[in-house]
C-alpha cells in the first residue's frame, strides 16, 4: 500500500469483516446479524466449533498485511490513508451500535486495531507480537506441511476465480465523530494492563522462546 494506491480499502475492510465473524463466533450481542456490516460468511473455513482464538490469529494475520511494520525504515502508508481508515473505523463502530458497554475482549480487540491504523510504531508492536508467537506446529511435522497445503490452495482457487484482484472501497455509513467519542470512551476504560497483555496470538515465555532458538539453530546446522 503506497501513495498511489492511498485510497484502495480492500484490506481495510477484510480485516473489518474479520472483526465481525469474531463477534459473531463469540456471540456477543444477540442482535448482530442486523448490525454487522460485512458479509461474514464469506470466510468460508469457519464453523460452529471453530475457537475464537483462531479467528483471533486471522485478524491480526490480515492486520499485519496492511499496517505491520518490521521498524525499518520509512512509514510506506501515507498519513491520509491512515486517516481515512480511522475515519471509516469510527463510522464502523457508530454504524455497527457497538458501545462502551461491550465486553473487555472486544475493547481490547478494538484498541489494537486503532493502535496499529495509528502509526508506524503500532505496526512495529504488531509486528514483535507476531514475531515472538507460539508455534502451533513444527515445520517438520504432516500436520504442518499439510495446513501449508491448504493454504497454498486456497490462495490458488482465489487468484483464479478473481477474487485476489477484487477491489473493495465501499464506505460506512455511520457517523464517524460520534464513532470516534464511542472509541475514546472505550479506549478509556481499558487499563494500562489491559492494552498492553493483549496479543492477536499466543506470546512465547522466555523459556519457549530460547527452546525456539535451539531449534532454529539446529535446523540451519542441518541444512548446511
Amino acid at each position: 500500500m503506497g501513495k498511489n494506491n492511498e485510497n484502495d480499502l480492500t484490506l481495510f475492510r477484510q480485516m473489518i469483516t474479520w472483526v465481525e465473524k469474531y463477534i459473531e463466533q463469540a456471540q456477543f450481542f444477540s442482535d448482530w446479524e442486523q448490525r454487522k456490516q460485512t458479509d461474514t460468511s464469506v470466510i468460508l473455513w469457519v464453523n460452529n466449533q471453530t475457537p475464537t482464538s483462531e479467528i483471533l490469529k486471522s485478524l491480526g494475520l490480515c492486520l499485519h498485511l496492511e499496517f505491520g511494520h518490521n521498524g525499518k525504515g520509512k512509514d510506506w502508508l501515507s498519513p491520509k490513508f491512515r486517516e481515512t481508515v480511522k475515519t471509516e473505523f469510527y463510522k464502523w463502530i457508530n454504524a455497527t451500535k457497538i458501545d462502551n458497554n461491550c465486553p473487555k475482549q472486544l475493547k481490547q480487540v478494538l484498541f489494537r486495531i486503532h493502535e496499529v491504523m495509528e502509526n508506524k510504531e503500532g505496526g512495529y508492536k504488531l509486528f514483535k507480537s507476531l514475531e515472538n508467537s507460539k508455534r502451533d506446529l513444527e515445520p517438520d511435522s504432516p500436520e504442518y506441511q499439510e495446513q501449508l497445503q491448504t493454504v497454498f490452495s486456497i490462495v490458488s482457487e482465489t487468484h483464479a476465480s478473481g477474487k485476489a484482484f477484487e477491489v473493495d472501497n465501499g464506505r460506512f455509513d455511520g457517523d464517524a465523530e460520534a464513532g470516534k467519542t464511542t472509541f475514546a470512551a472505550i479506549a478509556n476504560s481499558l487499563s494500562a494492563t489491559d492494552k498492553e497483555n493483549f496479543h492477536f496470538w499466543p506470546q512465547m515465555t522466555e523459556a519457549e522462546k530460547a527452546e525456539e532458538e535451539r531449534k532454529n539453530k539446529e535446523r540451519i546446522n542441518f541444512i548446511i
